[in-house]
């Protein structure tokens, strides 16, 4: 995947893990999705789309 995609975009893709730590504790400890939780989903599925979308970026 790493050879594939980059080294950056397959990077991005650790932000996820909190999502899976959300959605396994609504299925394993019958836990409620609270309006914090479901924006901070949202606002990481969102800047790791744009992360991925970006173009190549000089520094």
């Amino acid at each position: 995947m790493v050879a594939k995609l980059g080294a950056l975009k397959t990077a991005n893709y650790i932000y996820v893990s909190p999502i899976a730590t959300v959605i396994a504790s609504i299925i394993v400890l019958n836990d409620h999705m609270t309006l914090t939780s479901f924006i901070g989903c949202a606002l990481i599925l969102g800047g790791v789309i744009i992360a991925n979308r970006a173009k190549n970026i000089d520094f």
